[in-house]
């Protein structure tokens, strides 16, 4: 990809460890085409790009990446405990209803802490969570 000047953006999604963020910081700083997106913005060729690897709260046990919203009603649990990683385990909460509401991060906030775009007719938004309405992650019952 280096030798043919393509540029590679990349983030860690919510299936990913937090325990590895900056072992893949690392990886991507390696490379002077390999751009590690999360919470940051990239200028290339005059284009900017910022990128957002959190998700809306799903009924999976994985954790590290989700938030919530203020009016958000919250999904079942797949898993009886959810968790988040720390560097050598798995922290597991088992009232994760209750703590989504009262410990996660709002959506509003993450994305006001986000780095402004200089021009936004120029700005691309790389965001990991899906659109609205698509319905992925959620179980239905």
């Amino acid at each position: 990809m280096q030798g043919q000047d393509i540029k590679y953006f990349a983030m860690l999604g919510n299936d990913d460890l937090r325990a590895v963020d900056e072992l893949f910081d690392t990886v991507c700083s390696e490379f002077p085409n390999v751009y590690n997106m999360a919470g940051r913005k990239v200028d290339i060729n005059g284009f900017e790009f910022i990128g957002m690897n959190f998700i809306l709260d799903h009924p999976f046990g994985c954790k590290d990446r989700v938030i919530t919203e203020k009016d958000y009603i919250p999904q079942r649990q797949f898993t009886a405990a959810a968790g988040t990683s720390n560097e050598y385990d798995y922290d597991r909460i088992y009232n994760w209803l209750e703590y989504s509401k009262t410990e996660l991060p709002y959506m509003c906030d993450v994305l006001k802490q986000l780095p402004k775009p200089d021009n936004t007719q120029k700005t691309v938004y790389i965001i990991h969570m899906p659109p609205a309405r698509l319905r992925l992650g959620q179980l239905l019952y």
